[in-house]
């Protein structure tokens, strides 16, 4: 075989060997690798979350423009709302209340991280903002109902902290 041939013959061997290793993985290797790319796995995992949730969110938002009669960004409830008006504030409430408990599910752990915590802490803003409005904080007992029983306990007490917090 010419000095050529041979050469690059030899380097194709250790590629070769080299993409069989990396694909088969000695047992030392593939348990370095693993807890790293489970890591990385989980990270993305999270940040698809999160990008889900958060569109959900510009969603709903969007809803909300489209109904500007019912001045659902005011801290005040909206006063003589006609029955029809009444029933799609409901229904928008009822949207939230989804949301927030989709939010919870997903995002939500008594144990975060530093990026978790800020993450999360935009979403306890959104449910502190929103329970400011007396007419949510009056509908929320109806919103909660079957609702996940963690969930209601949490936004129940923003609910009740941003009462208290606007009577003084």
């Amino acid at each position: 075989m010419p000095a050529s041939l041979a050469g690059s013959h030899h380097e194709s061997a250790k590629l070769g060997a080299a993409v069989l290793y990396r694909h088969r993985g000695s047992p030392a290797v593939r348990h370095r690798c693993v807890p790293v790319r489970a890591a990385q796995e989980r990270a993305n995992e999270e940040e698809a979350i999160w990008q889900q949730i958060s569109d959900a969110y510009i969603d709903f938002l969007e809803v909300v423009l489209a109904n500007p009669d019912l001045r659902l960004r005011s801290q005040n409830a909206t006063p003589n709302l006609s029955d029809e008006q009444r029933e799609r504030m409901w229904v928008i409430f009822d949207m939230l209340i989804s949301l927030f408990e989709r939010a919870y599910l997903l995002a939500y752990q008594e144990d975060m991280d530093a990026k978790q915590r800020r993450r999360w802490h935009s979403w306890e803003d959104y449910m502190r903002e929103w329970s400011r409005r007396e007419d949510f904080r009056e509908r929320l007992p109806h919103l909660l109902r079957g609702e996940d029983p963690d969930f209601a306990a949490y936004i129940r007490r923003l609910a009740e902290e941003e009462a208290r917090e606007l009577q003084g």
